[in-house]
């Protein structure tokens, strides 16, 4: 804040007598904005004024500012003593966190059940039931999407990476399904009782996996098959 003095944007003040703008030095001249040719590190003619801490060999930590009247052609205002007119604070600077990532846009696929290391029982047929949700995406059976339904196909099952793919039924994946659950067919697992990785995956309505930003969109869970007696 001043008092007794027009700020105005340098090169407006006209006839004004005490009539400029504010300078702003940090750390002396250690944070100079130098790049630009300037004896300073930022200027303005309203508040606030925001320091460049990035033109300073550290951002963060202590800092001296001084905040210095300016004449309308850049030189400083002194008071009747011939002083400069200044104002002085010092304080210390931390960096924010980086904020988080946006919440994903286009089609999103969950996993509901079974929990994150969680049980489950096996049916006499060792099929476990995987739960999904999906979002921003049309679960159809494979072949009968059409362009009206925009993102749209099925979900591929995999279960312990390709350990316990369907390779009799010349399948590169456990199960697949358009609707929740899919029963993960542990019988084709070296062991169907103990712990299992599920991963889920969208894939279009020609079987290819759909993409989003050149990744493929999936869930995992991590779970524990036990057998029913």
């Amino acid at each position: 804040a001043v008092t007794d003095f027009t700020l105005k944007m340098a090169g407006t003040c006209g006839t004004e007598r005490w009539c400029g703008h504010v300078h702003l030095k940090v750390d002396g001249e250690a944070c100079n904005d130098t790049a630009a040719g300037r004896a300073y590190n930022a200027a303005g003619f309203a508040s606030p004024i925001s320091a460049k801490l990035a033109l300073c060999a550290q951002a963060a930590g202590g800092h001296r500012i001084e905040l210095e009247l300016h004449k309308d052609d850049h030189t400083a205002v002194t008071d009747a003593a011939l002083e400069r007119v200044v104002a002085v604070s010092t304080f210390t600077a931390s960096q924010e966190a980086a904020p988080p990532p946006p919440p994903p846009t286009g089609p999103a696929l969950a996993i509901s059940s079974p929990a994150a290391n969680g049980q489950v029982t096996m049916g006499a047929d060792h099929k476990a039931p995987i739960a999904f949700a999906a979002t921003g995406f049309v679960l159809k059976a494979p072949g009968t999407c059409t362009a009206a339904d925009g993102p749209c196909g099925h979900v591929h099952l995999k279960v312990d990476g390709a350990a316990c793919n369907d390779t009799v039924a010349g399948k590169p994946y456990n199960a697949a399904g358009f609707a929740s659950p899919i029963q993960a067919n542990l019988a084709l697992c070296p062991t169907a009782a103990g712990a299992h990785t599920a991963l889920l995956e969208l894939h279009n309505n020609d079987h290819s996996p759909y993409l989003q930003g050149g990744q493929g969109v999936t869930a995992t869970v991590q779970f524990t098959a036990q057998n029913p007696y």
